[in-house]
């Protein structure tokens, strides 16, 4: 039955393989994911100099760079919301979950701009 199945040993070893993987790629998925932790401040860096630090627990609307960024705080999570840059990857989103940041480690940058916006707080996260 199993070899009627898989056919030869060289297909149960590729079936054993490919499992193997799945179960590993889970695994460090599920690690990452259920270990993050949720930050209490967004740091603004422009030309990796720290020039501000906002709360995660107060909402706000706050201009960054001259204008050229404007960075929005609300439910617990940061986002820019408009940048003066050509993509505008910054704005629209770079993760896997939108453009929202709200647990340790995890950061906006836009580039051309030389600003990074990372979530910082308690304990290092996995990120």
């Amino acid at each position: 039955m199993i070899k009627e199945f898989f056919g030869d040993k060289k297909h149960i070893a590729d079936v054993i393989l490919i499992v193997s993987l799945l179960v590993i790629a889970l695994s460090v998925f599920l690690l990452v994911f259920l270990n993050r932790v949720e930050g209490s401040t967004a740091a603004v860096y422009i030309k990796d100099k720290k020039v501000a630090e906002y709360s995660l627990a107060v909402d706000g609307v706050y201009y960054l760079n001259d204008g050229k960024n404007i960075l929005e705080i609300e439910d617990g999570s940061a986002y820019l919301s408009f940048s003066e840059c050509p993509d505008k990857t910054c704005v629209y989103g770079n993760t896997v979950f939108g453009n929202k940041i709200s647990y340790v480690g995890e950061d906006i940058i836009c580039l051309p701009n030389m600003l990074r916006v990372v979530i910082e707080g308690e304990g290092e996260g996995i990120l």
